[in-house]
């Protein structure tokens, strides 16, 4: 962000303080005239943190809320494995299960819908950490952050792996296309997650030395 300063503005005024009073008085007005400019600029620097700063604590909100539907999906994985193999060997005289292919369906769709936001989540980190500047007053925020994409990573290979076990049952009882679905959106996960870590980190580290530009 480049502060813009109306030089024709400011010679005019340095002028005019000039002709109106004694010439030693010049410098005077160039002093304050350069600490206008001087507090103007912090002004901008400091809104210009606290708005990353805001978009830091947004982006961990989003990254904790991922990580609730990556936990769920973990657990709805591990149900419709555990159901498509019972329905590969039901005990005799068993019920039947008739919501199966429903809840396949909807696991498909959350995990597609997973899928799409941890891609999002990882763009907006990626752009956090290119606009940011290296700052101190970001470092807990950035630290928070990190930590939050060091939960959903962990999150997102448990996610990933689980989907390799339920494409194997569900695989046995002709549902393959559905188990191939399931691990190809949960790898995309997975490598979003590891992305947005990579940038939180990046970020972490460019907020931690505190060089002011």
């Amino acid at each position: 962000m480049k502060i813009l300063v109306s030089v024709a503005a400011l010679v005019a005024c340095i002028a005019g303080s000039a002709a109106a009073q004694p010439a030693a008085n010049f410098e005077t007005a160039l002093r304050r005239a350069r600490v206008t400019i001087h507090h103007a600029r912090q002004r901008q620097i400091r809104a210009r943190v606290q708005t990353i700063a805001e978009r830091i604590k947004r982006a961990s909100r989003d990254t904790r809320d991922i990580a609730s539907d990556a936990n769920r999906i973990y657990f709805q994985l591990q149900n419709i494995r555990r159901r498509a193999a019972w329905r590969r060997f039901p005990p005799p005289n068993s019920p039947r299960d008739p919501s199966f292919n429903s809840d396949v369906q909807m696991l498909l769709f959350n995990m597609r819908q997973l899928a799409l936001n941890t891609a999002q989540l990882e763009q907006i980190v990626a752009d956090i950490e290119r606009e940011a500047p290296a700052d101190p007053a970001l470092k807990e925020a950035a630290q928070n952050l990190l930590a939050d994409c060091v939960r959903l990573h962990s999150l997102s290979n448990y996610v990933l792996n689980e989907a390799h076990y339920t494409r194997s049952e569900l695989s046995w009882i002709g549902y393959h296309w559905a188990g191939m679905r399931l691990v190809q959106d949960s790898a995309y996960i997975q490598q979003a997650a590891e992305g947005a870590l990579a940038k939180a980190t990046a970020l972490k580290n460019k907020v931690s030395p505190g060089i002011l530009r």
